[in-house]
């Protein structure tokens, strides 16, 4: 059985921890490594991990012989090349690293160390993907297999329409590229939230007649704001009529109640 320790233990975190704890024959989580250990007291007693702030004591456990990390992608090369100098095994969510050479230097470093690496994989690349597509009766949209311009071209085999997000594509400039890429393949388009504020989401909103679908429910999800301009009425919204994306920043977070 091979002990693992993972980086790491939001939403998709957990969703690793649950894949495989008490259930897999060949990997079991031993240790966890988050900023606030208090914050998943509940969630480390039902899956019996021992979670800490300190990475080095995951470090120094001889027992513990793969990292699974599931941190922020700036993180991820950094991490990778000091678990390989301890000699663990890693696996690391995508994406691998921000940039080609920030890349090579993770293999790299496995490589010196003679430890495996292992990267998340999208669907998008899968052969059952696109047979799936082949026989679907619904559109299959692409949520996090597409998050940036490079993504749309590859998205085409396996789905009939991508979710764009401006949080994760740079912004309305290369959202619109996107876009337009899109067109081009014959791509349905979606634009997606990821629990933006009001302007954020105002952002959003302006791009909306040029797209099949939208998901800008970020402020309604949200028990503070920051800005006002946004509508929200029965699943429609309107946007306000100040310049720019219409919105008025209140220079503080207010609860939604006082609104």
């Amino acid at each position: 059985m091979i002990q693992a320790a993972i980086f790491g233990l939001g939403r998709w975190g957990q969703n690793l921890v649950n894949a495989v704890q008490h259930k897999s024959q060949k990997v079991q989580f031993k240790s966890a490594v988050v900023q606030t250990p208090s914050k998943y007291d509940d969630f480390a007693h039902q899956k019996k991990i021992k979670v800490t702030a300190n990475p080095q004591e995951v470090l120094d456990d001889s027992e513990i012989q793969m990292l699974v990390l599931a941190t922020p992608h700036n993180l991820h090369v950094q991490q990778i090349q000091t678990g390989a100098k301890f000699g663990k095994h890693v696996f690391c969510e995508k994406p691998l690293a921000l940039t080609l050479e920030e890349a090579q230097k993770a293999v790299l470093g496995c490589e010196e160390a003679k430890v495996l690496l292992g990267v998340g994989h999208d669907k998008r690349f899968w052969p059952a993907m696109q047979e799936l597509k082949k026989i679907s009766a619904i559109d299959l949209f692409a949520d996090e297999s597409c998050r940036t311009e490079d993504d749309v071209l590859t998205c085409a085999a396996g789905f009939d329409g991508i979710n764009i997000k401006l949080t994760k594509c740079g912004g309305i400039t290369p959202a619109l590229r996107m876009i337009e890429h899109a067109r081009k393949l014959n791509l349905k388009i979606m634009l997606g939230s990821m629990n933006e504020s009001t302007i954020g989401t105002a952002a959003i909103v302006h791009l909306w007649p040029l797209v099949d679908a939208l998901d800008a429910d970020g402020p309604l999800l949200l028990k503070e704001d920051i800005a006002e301009g946004l509508a929200f009425d029965n699943g429609c919204i309107e946007l306000g009529t100040r310049n720019g994306l219409g919105i008025k920043f209140w220079g503080e977070k207010r609860t939604r109640d006082i609104i």
